[in-house]
């Protein structure tokens, strides 16, 4: 495994895993199979699988960007890993402690616009935030947050790109990047997302500090006094409702995506509205309960589906029509729910208590709707993390709706 993963360029963080003896191959292939269903990130994935935790991802993060950046040997970092495993150290500090010294620098998106002077300590920081609770891109989040321009971006990724072909050294990148005008800053909201087609183009934008608004997430008020202390400071809106507590950077980082399906005609800006509500009305509800606990709120998978806006009054009334023309799947609900052959029950009584059953009513959506079958599993998985609370309630449902959606991001502007 050294020598395959000394001659690949792109070090994928799966096999680095498992080349250092992080992973097995047999935990690597379920945690990709998870990441498959659920559409989250690897690292992400296997921190729910409990194969690692957050400051062995941030470090092995780190380690594959050094090898990347061709600034430390495969040894180097597989020795560092080993002092990572046994002791408090995180990686640089294991790198230091070894007397091991990159002979480079570092080319990853955020330092290279920290060291540009486009970006300052909390901007990062922010963005980082976002980007790690969005999934989205660390400079596409800059980008819609107004930090930094596309063309910046555009410009940044392409120089990292050649300094981690070596046709260019640091400081040549940073003072490219530095001689680049300033981003364009919107005069009264947060901007939208690149458009995707001519069509779109065309099409009003959906600002991002109006449909934050219209779901009640914030009120007009909290972004008027965002607007003028942006005036005021040149600080962007988003960064100013995270640090004066009006929104979460969980929840503005939903609020990005559903923009981004927006923009591209996955939902109408009626649906996310709705989406964004339904998200904080049931927060506010959950943020307090112990799933764990047999006396906490009673919030099933059913309720799961029906904020997500999966299943709609249409969709299970659908569903139950599929159901009662399947006389076997019908059998089997019947036993599930112990009602013996002949016994009395209503119909909406047997119908209530088979999607009051969290297994049950999986079983049934599969066999309904046999092709929705890996956005039900995915529903399934989040509602589980959430439940286990490994997962927040926003989060869960937000990326399941942007799994149900189909919305691929691989287009985007990646770091």
């Amino acid at each position: 495994m050294q020598n395959s993963i000394q001659t690949k360029v792109e070090f994928k963080l799966g096999e680095v895993m498992v080349a250092f003896g992080i992973l097995s191959a047999e935990e690597l292939q379920r945690g990709l199979k998870l990441s498959s269903i659920t559409g989250l990130p690897l690292g992400k994935t296997l921190i729910f699988l409990e194969y690692i935790h957050e400051q062995l991802l941030r470090d092995l993060v780190e380690a594959q960007s050094m090898l990347r950046d061709n600034v430390v040997s495969v040894e180097e970092v597989r020795s560092a890993i080993n002092v990572v495993k046994i002791s408090n150290l995180r990686f640089g500090e294991a790198l230091f402690h070894l007397g091991i010294k990159p002979t480079g620098a570092s080319s990853r998106l955020g330092e290279l616009l920290s060291e540009a002077n486009k970006i300052n300590s909390k901007q990062l920081k922010i963005g980082l935030q976002v980007a790690d609770h969005s999934g989205l891109p660390l400079g596409q989040v800059l980008v819609m947050l107004n930090v930094i321009s596309d063309d910046c971006l555009r410009v940044t990724l392409a120089l990292q790109r050649q300094l981690r072909t070596g046709e260019i050294v640091m400081h040549t990148a940073t003072s490219k990047i530095k001689s680049m005008r300033q981003a364009d800053i919107t005069s009264a909201h947060l901007p939208c997302a690149p458009q995707a087609t001519p069509s779109s183009e065309s099409r009003p934008k959906t600002l991002l500090g109006d449909l934050l608004v219209q779901a009640e997430i914030i009120s007009q008020l909290d972004l008027s006094r965002a607007l003028i202390n942006h005036r005021k400071s040149g600080n962007p809106i988003g960064q100013h409702l995270i640090e004066a507590s009006v929104i979460s950077s969980e929840l503005l980082g939903l609020a990005l995506r559903l923009q981004i399906l927006i923009s591209h005609d996955k939902v109408t800006e009626a649906e996310a509205i709705k989406i964004l509500k339904e998200i904080q009305c049931h927060a506010t509800q959950t943020n307090s309960i112990k799933f764990g606990d047999d006396d906490s709120t009673d919030f099933s998978f059913q309720d799961f589906l029906r904020t997500s806006n999966y299943l709609t009054w249409n969709k299970k009334k659908e569903v139950v029509k599929r159901l009662l023309q399947m006389p076997t799947l019908l059998c089997s609900v019947l036993r599930t729910l112990n009602v013996m052959p002949g016994q009395s029950v209503e119909q909406a009584t047997l119908i209530e208590d088979a999607f009051k059953n969290d297994c049950l009513l999986r079983s049934i959506l599969f066999e309904t709707h046999r092709v929705e079958r890996t956005f039900v599993e995915s529903a399934f998985v989040y509602y589980t993390l959430m439940k286990n609370e490994k997962m927040g309630f926003n989060e869960a449902i937000m990326n399941f709706v942007i799994k149900s959606k189909g919305l691929e991001l691989a287009h985007c502007l990646t770091a």
